[in-house]
């Protein structure tokens, strides 16, 4: 799967992502949040200007955590085996999801050790994140936090 991150940062800092949280309903129409580890490659890209960030991947999207906001219930899939969390959710089934979601938000740190203290005070804004789904994109707003 190959996704597109990019936004503006007050303090020109580049970032790394880490994971993506989606908000959607299930089946049964509750509320579920669904956090998926970002793996595999990923390329630091020239923004336009220095207050810009952008971020190519090449990725898996692993399901790490499933909390059904309306029980309160919660499925740590963290410690499980690599095929066997990429079985809970397909490609198919994710990118139905992520078009389906009401919220996307991806974990972002910052990808020189020296910016950690600096980014604690960074202001990031316009976040989009763009899939790339059979030759087609799909674009959406999305929220972002910081991990420092």
């Amino acid at each position: 799967m190959n996704l597109t991150i990019k936004g503006n940062t007050e303090k020109g800092i580049r970032y790394v992502p880490d994971w993506l949280k989606l908000t959607f309903k299930n089946d049964k129409h509750e509320i579920i949040e669904l956090t998926l580890d970002i793996q595999g490659y990923i390329e630091i890209g020239k923004p336009d200007n220095k207050n810009q960030f952008a971020i190519r991947c090449k990725v898996d999207l692993i399901p790490w955590i499933e909390r059904n906001i309306d029980t309160d219930e919660e499925k740590d899939y963290s410690d499980m085996i690599y095929d066997d969390a990429v079985a809970l959710y397909p490609e198919e089934r994710l990118v139905k999801i992520i078009r389906q979601s009401t919220e996307h938000i991806v974990g972002l740190y910052p990808f020189e050790a020296d910016d950690f203290k600096e980014s604690e005070n960074d202001v990031i804004t316009d976040c989009t994140l763009t899939l790339e789904i059979n030759r087609s994109e799909v674009v959406f707003n999305c929220y972002s936090e910081l991990n420092i």
